[in-house]
């Protein structure tokens, strides 16, 4: 909970929720676990025990979820469920009796390198005036090495090398404005 609604006294004010409520609909939040190697993403959407969850395998209505005590009660598409529940930081342990079941909690945002050929070229992803050049012809330079730092919508926007090379061409200069997709290094092609 903010500092600031801790701080206001008013059990009611709408900085106290940690439910992603959002104006004109309850949110949206994205969480991640790891069943073993099996990593389960799910899109949860509601507040207040009240939740559409969605996965790539299911989608389910669940209702008057509580988490109290270390039980966790709700109902799962009508059906009535009562687990002890440990939740921390690193995941969540469930058993219901008879089975017991442990997510670890992972990133919900993480990157995954892809596994096809990197580009030769770094482009604009935006219409945009270029801030900082970092890079010239002729440089070698490491995958991942910041090359050109560019502004745009008033936010600054790093672009960094694609893969690791030589330096072809850097066709940005300081001030410049340039457009969407822009080239503006390219690297040398890989003999």
């Amino acid at each position: 909970m903010p500092a600031l609604a801790r701080t206001s006294g008013d059990p009611h004010s709408p900085w106290a929720r940690a439910d992603a409520w959002r104006i004109g609909h309850p949110g949206k939040r994205i969480v991640a676990f790891a069943d073993g190697e099996q990593r389960i993403e799910i899109d949860a959407f509601g507040a207040a025990g009240r939740y559409a969850l969605k996965s790539a395998e299911r989608s389910v209505a669940v209702e008057n979820a509580r988490l109290g005590g270390g039980t966790l009660t709700l109902a799962i598409d009508g059906i009535g469920l009562r687990y002890t529940a440990q939740v921390d930081v690193d995941g969540v342990l469930l058993h219901d009796g008879e089975r017991r079941q442990s997510f670890a909690r992972v990133a919900p945002f993480a990157y995954t390198k892809s596994r096809q050929a990197s580009s030769d070229r770094v482009t604009a992803p935006m219409p945009g005036r270029i801030v900082v050049v970092k890079a010239n012809d002729g440089d070698s330079v490491s995958e991942g090495q910041e090359l050109i730092v560019m502004e745009a919508m008033k936010m600054e926007i790093t672009l960094k090398a694609t893969r690791a090379g030589k330096i072809m061409t850097v066709s940005a200069s300081v001030g410049e404005f340039v457009e969407a997709d822009a080239v503006l290094v390219r690297f040398e092609e890989v003999k």
